[in-house]
């Protein structure tokens, strides 16, 4: 019977877990590369190979003529404090913005120094999730004390899982996914917020409408935006149907054809749902361009109450997330855990409030 042969990809969660188990400790050196294959049932080269990708995520140190170390933990002295960020083109005035100042200013009052990191504009999918990964990995090689991840992952990405194997305290904002149960996350009250929009355009008789989503659609917070928007309307009696949740992943409203087809999905909706404000006016300036009336013939609603919604014509009803209380306990409880490790809280999945803010594109 032939023997099953063991992948680099099966040997670097085994090593990972002597690791964390402290049966190799930081600063140790690891066994030889014959022995690990031994242990493990792998040959050498295999061994080689995990080990130099553990050494690229920073987890594994080579010293020339040397060995191979466990990397130090060095969190405990260093000062700085990693955020990876979503590329945010305007700068002032919007969810992440108010969110990192906060943070930045909470990490800066306990004596740390705030490192940030932002993924290259317009990637998403896998690509975006390597990036991302990429990205993490250089904070936990250039020594964070402890990393803030707000991710543009998918829900199922693989990501989440890896996050819980850095060796480094690691608080998820904003979005989570599967795999980061053990993670500490803050995040805003998501469905709630999509119910309030439901509501509103409820309140104001709305019955045709339709959800406008962006190219994050598989993130937990845009999923349980429009789950809470689309039950609230089920329990009212208003069935969105699939058609009418409209996904901007492969769709560019600059360009004519993908306009065309989003007014075409759009005929005979009284009633918009945006994922984010910066969809919801792309939306709304699109509609009025095809002479719809706003809020007349179609009212919209979107999410996060940016600087944006009081700069449009109709300005823009939206629900409000506490963004700068969001980054101050993101912030509050990673370096919770970076000067209290031996105070094993249990995780923390925090959901902050969300509120609408009425004005002029929902009558």
């Amino acid at each position: 019977m032939t023997k099953k042969m063991v992948t680099c990809e099966e040997i670097k969660p085994k090593i990972l877990d002597s690791i964390n188990k402290n049966r190799i400790k930081a600063g140790q050196r690891l066994p030889s590369f014959r022995a690990l294959a031994e242990e493990f049932g792998a040959s050498i080269p295999t061994i080689q190979r995990a080990v130099s990708m553990l050494a690229s995520e920073g987890r594994l140190t080579s010293r020339v003529g040397s060995g191979t170390y466990v990397t130090e933990q060095s969190q405990s002295n260093s000062k700085f404090i990693g955020v990876l960020l979503p590329y945010v083109a305007q700068r002032t005035g919007n969810f992440m913005t108010d969110a990192f100042i906060s943070m930045r200013k909470v990490i800066i009052e306990h004596g740390y120094f705030p490192v940030s990191v932002e993924p290259t504009p317009n990637t998403s999918g896998e690509v975006r999730d390597k990036e991302e990964l990429t990205l993490i990995n250089k904070l936990v090689f250039q020594g964070m004390a402890g990393i803030i991840v707000d991710s543009c992952a998918s829900e199922d990405s693989p990501i989440w899982s890896k996050l819980q194997q850095l060796n480094v305290p690691v608080l998820c904002f904003n979005n989570s996914g599967k795999g980061a149960g053990y993670l500490d996350c803050v995040s805003a009250d998501n469905y709630h917020g999509g119910a309030l929009a439901a509501e509103r355009l409820l309140f104001a008789n709305r019955k045709q409408v339709a959800v406008m989503s962006d190219p994050f659609d598989g993130t937990s917070s845009v999923r349980d935006r429009v789950r809470g928007f689309c039950e609230t309307m089920e329990a009212a009696g208003v069935v969105v149907s699939p058609d009418k949740i409209i996904s901007l992943r492969n769709l560019t409203l600059s360009e004519k054809e993908s306009c065309t087809e989003v007014l075409n999905r759009l005929k005979d909706v009284d009633g918009v749902f945006g994922i984010n404000d910066g969809t919801a006016i792309r939306t709304m300036n699109l509609l009025i361009q095809a002479g719809k009336r706003v809020p007349k013939d179609v009212a919209v609603v979107g999410f996060d109450d940016s600087e944006l919604c009081e700069h449009v014509s109709p300005r823009l009803d939206s629900v409000r997330q506490a963004s700068s209380h969001m980054g101050r306990r993101a912030a509050e409880l990673l370096l919770e855990r970076i000067e209290n490790p031996a105070n094993r809280m249990d995780t923390i999945q925090l959901k902050t409030q969300v509120s609408l803010i009425t004005r002029d594109s929902v009558k």
